[in-house]
């Protein structure tokens, strides 16, 4: 296909995402189905277009002054890097394409390019992060809309809760979350050493940072430019490496950190990528034991332990958890990775974000109040607690450990210094600590990582300790 093609796809695709309100893979997968023309790298090209439109969705409709499904995706593909290098794309001729520009649509077009007021590079400086392999692409920049409120790349109902965690830094730190992610990865010590498996990876070109040496960064792409299969590669199939960001590697790294745990109890495990690196972590001592209360999210969990010759993690059944020894008698550790509205993985997931409601909001703190509850009972004296979530919402977070805490006097928070200090490395990571609320001063209720701050995904860390009698 060429590129007025590519260009007509794309905003078929984002036309049926907006009538239908399902996840963008679903859509990108049935047009995939109901078009067998187009190839691979077709596919791949339209849906790095809609996927960038999704990204930058108000940015680009404040820019175009139009928020149609073919402004958004006009707009991404002469504003963003790496579509149509050399201006305007010519439909002339081409039956394929969509319809000829208007003047309004081409006056926009070429008033905001790259090289203008319109799309600057990212501000953000590399101190930004802690991560000296952070590179991010460029990022649309925030414009005001002719109200003189500057456009966030979020919904509305969202923005009083993001400016509550960060305030007048609200519009950097979701920009950075419109950014294209990059593909991280976690070597994996049980299976191969690393030398080994950086020559696997050569033709990749991975990113190292000495402080975390278990990590490799494949930097982001951009604009027609695919992200590397890595699933396909021998160092992914022989169990090397496992795909992570470097925001969970760090938030299984901190579950543990200071501690020896002999047992330690993932109670949402999912398909299981924390309770892989919670046993890389542990050094393959004690027991990991992992449990998830929906089979269905655990059903790659089997391959994936077996693929990695993790020894030391015990799949707990779903129905058998509330009689199983380690609960009766108490963990070390437990880990709550809880369902969350996701809103700190938007850079991987942009279409979730216009997806979520206020509803979805209320439903996740109920289950995380409940979660917590229960994970609180399974802490022996003197054990800690570790709630994590993708989320960047203290509605989600640190307001979800007051009321816990309220509740549940012998816990104490861990100090988010404390917690990154315990790592015991010559740099620590940056991080935005959690915000003040009552008592507690900025940082003793946990850690939030952020795209912009810590070049990760979006995560919330905090560890409490339960008090012995």
């Amino acid at each position: 296909m060429r590129l007025p093609g590519r260009l007509a796809a794309a905003i078929e695709v984002l036309e049926t995402l907006e009538a239908q309100r399902r996840p963008v893979a679903q859509v990108l997968k049935d047009w995939g189905n109901a078009h067998r023309f187009a190839g691979s790298g077709d596919r791949a090209a339209i849906g790095n277009l809609v996927h960038d439109a999704l990204r930058h969705r108000r940015s680009l409709a404040a820019v175009m002054e139009d928020d149609s499904p073919r402004a958004a995706i006009l707009a991404t593909a002469v504003f963003l890097p790496g579509y149509c290098e050399d201006g305007l794309p010519d439909f002339e001729g081409d039956q394929h394409a969509p319809a000829p520009l208007t003047e309004k649509e081409r006056e926009s077009l070429l008033s905001s390019g790259r090289e203008t007021d319109g799309l600057p590079q990212s501000t953000l400086s590399p101190h930004d992060s802690p991560l000296s392999l952070a590179d991010r692409p460029p990022v649309l920049a925030d414009r005001p809309l002719p109200s003189g409120q500057i456009c966030l790349d979020c919904p509305d109902w969202l923005r009083p809760s993001l400016e509550r965690v960060f305030a007048e830094d609200t519009a950097r730190q979701v920009g950075a979350m419109a950014a294209r992610a990059p593909l991280d990865l976690r070597l994996n010590p049980f299976t191969s050493k690393p030398e080994r498996v950086d020559k696997a990876l050569a033709r990749h070109k991975p990113l190292r940072d000495p402080e975390f040496p278990f990590l490799r960064r494949i930097p982001a792409t951009s604009g027609f430019q695919r992200a590397p299969h890595i699933t396909s590669d021998e160092a992914f199939q022989k169990g090397w490496v496992e795909v992570q960001d470097a925001g969970s590697q760090l938030a299984a790294e901190l579950a543990v950190a200071g501690i020896k745990p002999r047992t330690v109890l993932d109670l949402c495990a999912g398909a299981g990528g924390k309770s892989l690196a919670l046993s890389v972590f542990m050094g393959g001592k004690g027991q990991v034991f992992a449990h998830d209360i929906d089979r269905r999210r655990m059903k790659d969990i089997w391959p994936r332990i077996k693929r990695s010759k993790a020894h030391n993690i015990q799949v707990v059944d779903p129905d058998a958890l509330a009689s199983h020894e380690i609960t009766t008698q108490g963990v070390d550790c437990v880990v709550v990775d809880a369902p969350c509205t996701g809103t700190g993985t938007w850079r991987r997931h942009p279409d979730t974000k216009w997806r979520v409601s206020e509803t979805a909001l209320q439903t996740r703190m109920q289950e995380q109040q409940t979660i917590l509850k229960q994970a609180g009972a399974y802490v022996k004296p003197g054990g800690r607690l570790a709630y994590i979530t993708c989320s960047l919402l203290a509605e989600e977070n640190e307001t979800q450990l007051l009321e816990f805490l309220g509740q549940n006097t012998d816990f104490k928070a861990l100090n988010a210094q404390n917690l990154i200090q315990s790592l015991r490395r010559d740099e620590t990571p940056a991080y935005l600590p959690s915000i003040s609320v009552g008592d507690h001063a900025a940082g003793d209720l946990g850690v939030r990582l952020t795209p912009a701050t810590s070049g990760t995904d979006g995560f919330f860390i905090a560890c409490l300790t339960r008090e012995t009698a």
